[in-house]
């Protein structure tokens, strides 16, 4: 599993175009990070860094959506863990070599431990 989450954090993230991968939040380059519509609320008030993982919406008091990446683009493309591995990919023009002994069940197990340490 760490085979994974290696691949994401020195492969597939650094190299990822989050302008490209949220074409359709219509995101506008505001130097360290992109501001978007949110995929909430619909306002142009929601943002993710240029590096970061998450997507998040300014408006703390009346939206408040936070989502990862990996999350939107899963639940956008209804994709398995696997599949939005792939995605992912293929966004940061990244070829994924074969995984052994790669399990569904593992990556979705690592993906929310790192979305808890991630909160913490």
């Amino acid at each position: 599993m760490s085979e994974v989450k290696d691949l994401l954090d020195y492969h597939i993230y650094p190299n990822l175009d989050r302008a490209e991968a949220l074409a359709d939040l219509e995101p506008r380059n505001k130097g360290s990070y992109y501001l978007l519509l949110c995929p909430e609320c619909g306002k142009r008030e929601a943002f993710i860094y240029k590096t970061g993982l998450y997507i998040k919406c300014n408006r703390m008091d009346k939206c408040a959506y936070t989502m990862s990446l990996w999350d939107y683009i899963q639940q956008k493309h209804g994709l398995t863990n696997q599949e939005t591995l792939e995605e992912l990919a293929k966004l940061a023009h990244y070829s994924l070599p074969e995984l052994e002994g790669y399990s569904h069940e593992s990556a979705e197990k690592a993906r929310k431990k790192a979305n808890i340490l991630e909160a913490a």
